[in-house]
């Protein structure tokens, strides 16, 4: 079997696409890490994907979840309520949308 071409990115560069073993976690970890957060507002912003500006594929997994869940969210919803605590709406829209396969 022949081994796969590398990937390149659009500076030419290659990027090696890195697999990583699942593990479960809980939708509040999600929702609260900071890179979720990060892929979140970018999205929200009119901002392009950027692969680049992760720190390791954790940290990407988080900010495509983040990214993914901006979309699918409508523009009113918020993450946190006012006293800072996860926005209950929100949680549940995200459960729904990664039981419909919307997010990984």
């Amino acid at each position: 079997m022949k081994p796969a071409k590398p990937k390149r990115t659009a500076t030419g560069r290659d990027r090696t696409i890195q697999q990583i073993d699942e593990v479960p976690i809980s939708v509040v970890e999600i929702m609260w890490h900071p890179e979720f957060v990060r892929g979140f507002v970018d999205i929200r912003a009119g901002r392009p994907f950027d692969p680049d500006s992760c720190d390791g594929v954790h940290s990407a997994w988080f900010y495509e979840r983040g990214r993914l869940f901006g979309a699918v969210a409508p523009l009113w919803m918020s993450l946190r309520d006012a006293d800072g605590h996860l926005n209950r709406q929100a949680v549940r829209l995200y459960n729904a949308a990664a039981d419909r396969r919307y997010i990984l």
